[in-house]
């Protein structure tokens, strides 16, 4: 199992541009096979921090997601509105 996170720093003014974009590549996403959960979330301590935490049955399944439509679709629109990059870090689960 895999663990995904994805942060990101959204700017208060553009975040009504980006959450709906966020909540179209939640919708395709939650649908696809081995997806066991994907949620977008935000620091509780800051105005721009944000995070897509994800869990993947396996890297195969995960891999699939990084070449689906939607996600190829809709992250460089995402990554166009952030502030700098988006952060990518995968976590093999052990326990």
């Amino acid at each position: 199992m895999l663990k995904v996170v994805a942060t990101m720093q959204i700017a208060p003014e553009v975040k009504g541009d980006v959450t709906p974009l966020i909540e179209k590549l939640v919708a395709a996403t939650v649908q696809e096979e081995g997806c066991i959960n994907y949620n977008f979330c935000k620091l509780t301590e800051s105005a721009e921090a944000y995070a897509i935490i994800e869990t993947w049955e396996n890297a195969e399944t995960l891999d699939v997601h990084g070449k689906s439509a939607h996600f190829t679709e809709l992250i460089p629109q995402i990554a166009e509105l952030v502030i700098g990059e988006i952060d990518i870090a995968v976590f093999e689960v052990l326990i």
